[in-house]
């Protein structure tokens, strides 16, 4: 009589047991999970760089503090006393529980490090374990610190200094060319926007790691700018043909007919977007951010006249056409290279046509109309991607 050997798995057995942080990240299989609390607090200072009017703006900030939680699931048979407990760090004890599962939430107080750098400092770690009377699971919990430093300079506050130097650039116009058919009015921008610079300790949204990130982010819109107008007066050329003094010429336009020849040139930088640089504590990193520089220029020309004194009832026609020209170029980084993109766009022809009345100073009326030739969408163009620097050959030569 032959003997059949029956194996049964023991009664105790864990069949799950799952750690995850409060944003549902869950342990690898290898029982790590690294963690880094959301902050609670903030802390803001800025200090003034220049006078009054005219001076840079630098921000600091730090957010800081904040709990974190971590829950336990342990799953097995019942009748095994099945419990959650933990070693190290600062957390309150669990007890068993019977049945076929225990669930417990531990909560995390914040970790402030000692001096130091915040990205090179050690994390606390502590364990947590599942255990019935036949088997233990554990997992080892690395929590960062979450404090998040940043660095703002805002450029808003230059425009004291732009403004100035475009009243000086009027006052200049108007002594050299006063008596003159011809008027000149150059007009500078004022950068508006802001550079940061941040770095912090982050949790990685899709796996167990967290990663130690240092970014740098630009939102200048406009970067800088410059625009110069030019008026061109045909009554007073005419007048100035025939021998009438400018100052009876002067008088004409002011008071009974003015015809001009308008034409403009604006041109506007812009420098936006980001490039963060992820350090992962297995040593990797990850290098990504695009950052574009975009310069537009804008001609337009057109023909003004207006019939009548402002001081008593004048209509006037304006109808002008404008074309802009709009180059971008795109700076792409990776932990595989640096490259760079240029772009051109043709923004539509417009026309524009506009109709105004004022009388007495106080009361005016406009109404205006616009047509485009083309839709901005048909007139895009953008280059091939030339790689400045392959980051790849350059870590393979290490």
């Amino acid at each position: 009589m032959k003997l059949k050997s029956v194996v049964q798995s023991c009664p105790c057995e864990i069949k799950d047991f799952i750690v995850k942080c409060s944003h549902g990240r869950q342990a690898s299989k290898e029982g790590i999970l690294e963690v880094v609390a959301d902050t609670t607090r903030r802390i803001e200072a800025e200090a003034r760089f220049g006078s009054d009017k005219a001076n840079i703006a630098i921000v600091r900030t730090i957010e800081h503090s904040g709990t974190d939680s971590v829950s336990a699931t342990l799953v097995c048979d019942g009748g095994c006393e099945p419990g959650i407990a933990y070693s190290g760090g600062h957390m309150v004890a669990c007890k068993k529980t019977p049945g076929k599962q225990a669930s417990e939430v531990l909560e995390v107080a914040p970790y402030v490090p000692h001096k130091g750098s915040l990205g090179k400092v050690a994390p606390l770690s502590y364990a947590v374990q599942g255990c019935t009377s036949g088997g233990a699971r554990s997992v080892a919990v690395h929590q960062y610190p979450s404090e998040q430093h940043e660095f703002k300079i805002k450029a808003d506050t230059l425009g004291f200094i732009v403004g100035e130097l475009n009243d000086a650039m009027k006052a200049w116009g108007k002594a050299c060319l006063g008596w003159s058919p011809v008027e000149v009015v150059p007009e500078f921008t004022a950068p508006v926007g802001s550079v940061s610079a941040s770095n912090g300790w982050k949790e990685d949204e899709d796996s167990w790691r967290v990663y130690y990130e240092v970014s740098l982010m630009a939102a200048l819109d406009p970067l800088f700018g410059f625009k110069i107008a030019i008026n061109v007066s045909l009554v007073q050329c005419a007048a100035a043909s025939v021998g009438i003094p400018p100052c009876l010429t002067k008088f004409i336009d002011d008071y009974a007919l003015e015809i001009l020849i308008i034409a403009e040139l604006d041109i506007e930088c812009r420098l936006q977007g980001s490039v963060a640089v992820k350090r992962f504590t297995d040593g990797k990193r990850k290098v990504s951010g695009k950052l574009a520089f975009v310069v537009e220029g804008t001609f337009s020309l057109g023909l003004a006249a207006k019939v009548g004194s402002d001081y008593i009832c004048s209509v006037g026609v304006i109808g002008k056409g404008s074309i802009a020209i709009e180059n971008e170029n795109e700076l792409t980084v990776t932990e595989e290279k640096i490259a760079f993109t240029p772009g051109l766009k043709l923004k539509p022809l417009e026309f524009i046509v506009e109709v105004k009345t004022v009388g007495f100073l106080v009361k005016d009326t406009t109404m205006s109309n616009s047509w485009k030739i083309w839709e901005k969408e048909k007139n895009e163009w953008k280059g091939d991607e030339r790689v400045l620097l392959d980051l790849s050959e350059v870590e393979s030569s290490h």
